[in-house]
């Protein structure tokens, strides 16, 4: 199917031959590449049902034109599941860039910690080292346990953020930060000295460690205790996981109905969609050979300080060492896939995507490095898209079918044919609202996982093992929730 001809336009760049229209009804034959080992190439007729077929009723979507819309792009996929695409029509067409971008962001990353140990032991003048245990635990749940419970939400930082917004510096248009110098002229966003570049991003990666959502201004979001009752729509934090009051990750956006206390809410939400379809349409007309749009998967809900700690712990109970030798743990997050990444499709911007080898080789006739430095002239860098999924939050629970008030059995009751958890959690606010707990908590994730994980590290496992899921949940004694 075709988009209306009435509302067809071209959509083109200048300088990537050869140009599309958005009006795809004929796609011209894709070019024959021999085969390849590494990255598998694909196309989305391998991998998906058409586009027909899926669910894309989303509001900014139809921005860009008919919900029928059905090209089908290509890209490639490394081992990690990371996405990479210098499909041309992509680079052009901001309908299907922002689908594809949909599409590959409609699933949360898997979210996993790696564990090892090595031990040392001192011979003669020389200490040596073995690995004792190696292996891996699933955090996240699985994909298939969630259904449609929620979606990622694709979103472009704030900004409050540093990232590069169409250029290669850093930037934000926070006011009032006197760590952040206006420069003079027309241009709002604001260039960061490099003395405080490195305290900026440190800061945002404290709040990534503490499982703060990204998509809300770090000033904004406030333990319920310290909020105002009467302002009911601004955002809040209950025991440090984000109370969703508008649902920001529901499956189908437009099936929300909410009262007038909600409406700003309603209109972040809106803001938001809005400058997601504003930049994917400033990265299809940027002329520049050297751009890149860089999408980012997150998660937020946990606080990973804490979990790794608590890891740590567990593994150091089992972990027995004799007194003469030395022991090394290190534990560390991991998602997985990481990013999508979409570049021209020309042999400049290929040469980024090529593998360390052959980088390693233009770098010797100062070829890579020369293409570095024109890169930060006249490239275009859009790296602020994130896809943030949650691990964990508090929902509004809907009222009784009989129009009375919550009582705690009855909100227990509900949130338990609400949610997978084991036990419901709930908890009023202030302005009387009944919440509920959504996902597991840190310290119930590790209750379920110290078992298999002490058994792990007395068996040695090794080999980077995927430990598999308990079959059942031992009570035990603090992590929150633990």
């Amino acid at each position: 199917m075709t988009e209306d001809s009435s509302s067809s336009k071209k959509a083109t760049v200048e300088g990537v031959p050869p140009r599309y229209s958005t009006d795809f009804g004929s796609r011209p034959a894709p070019e024959e590449k021999p085969a390849a080992v590494g990255p598998i190439s694909l196309s989305d007729d391998q991998v998906v049902p058409p586009v027909s077929s899926i669910q894309l009723d989303h509001p900014e979507l139809s921005a860009f034109g008919s919900a029928n819309y059905q090209y089908k792009p290509s890209y490639e996929i490394d081992r990690k599941g990371n996405i990479l695409s210098h499909d041309t029509v992509l680079n052009s067409s901001p309908i299907a860039l922002l689908r594809f971008l949909e599409e590959k962001t409609s699933a949360p990353p898997t979210v996993t910690l790696s564990v090892r140990g090595i031990k040392g032991k001192r011979d003669v003048n020389k200490l040596l080292h073995t690995c004792d245990f190696s292996f891996v635990v699933r955090v996240s749940p699985d994909p298939s346990a969630i259904g449609a419970a929620y979606r990622p939400l694709l979103y472009t930082m704030g900004d409050w953020e540093l990232a590069c917004r169409g250029r290669n510096a850093l930037s934000e248009s926070a006011d009032g930060d006197p760590r952040c110098q206006r420069p003079a002229g027309p241009d709002p966003k604001r260039t960061v000295s490099s003395h405080w570049r490195e305290e900026l991003l440190a800061e945002r990666a404290s709040r990534v460690r503490q499982g703060l959502p990204g998509f809300i201004h770090p000033a904004s979001l406030l333990e319920v205790e310290s909020v105002d009752p009467e302002r009911t729509a601004q955002p809040i934090l209950l025991d440090s996981y984000l109370v969703d009051l508008f649902d920001a990750h529901a499956p189908n956006p437009t099936s929300i109905s909410v009262g007038p206390e909600y409406e700003e809410l309603s209109r972040q939400r809106a803001d938001r969609r809005d400058e997601l379809t504003a930049t994917v349409e400033k990265y299809c007309n940027s002329r520049s050979p050297l751009k890149e749009l860089k999408v980012i998967k997150e998660t937020y809900g946990y606080n990973w300080d804490a979990v790794v700690e608590g890891v740590r712990a567990k593994v150091l109970e089992a972990w027995a060492l004799p007194e003469d030798v030395i022991g090394t743990l290190t534990i560390n997050v991991h998602t997985d896939p990481e990013t999508i990444i979409i570049r021209p499709n020309n042999s400049l911007s290929k040469t980024f995507s090529t593998s360390l080898f052959n980088k390693a080789i233009l770098t010797t006739v100062l070829y890579y490095p020369m293409l570095c430095a024109t890169e930060l002239v006249v490239g275009a860098r859009f790296d602020h898209f994130r896809a943030a999924s949650p691990l964990v939050r508090w929902k509004v629970l809907p009222g009784r079918a009989d129009g009375e008030e919550h009582t705690e059995d009855s909100a227990l009751a509900l949130a338990a044919s609400l949610d997978n958890r084991q036990a419901p959690k709930v908890a009023v606010l202030p302005t009387g609202e009944w919440v509920y707990l959504v996902g597991m908590e840190e310290g119930e994730w590790l209750r379920k996982w110290e078992g298999p994980i002490q058994e792990a590290v007395k068996a040695k496992k090794r080999g980077r093992v995927l430990l598999k899921a308990p079959s059942d949940v031992a009570a035990a004694p603090a992590l929150r929730g633990y």
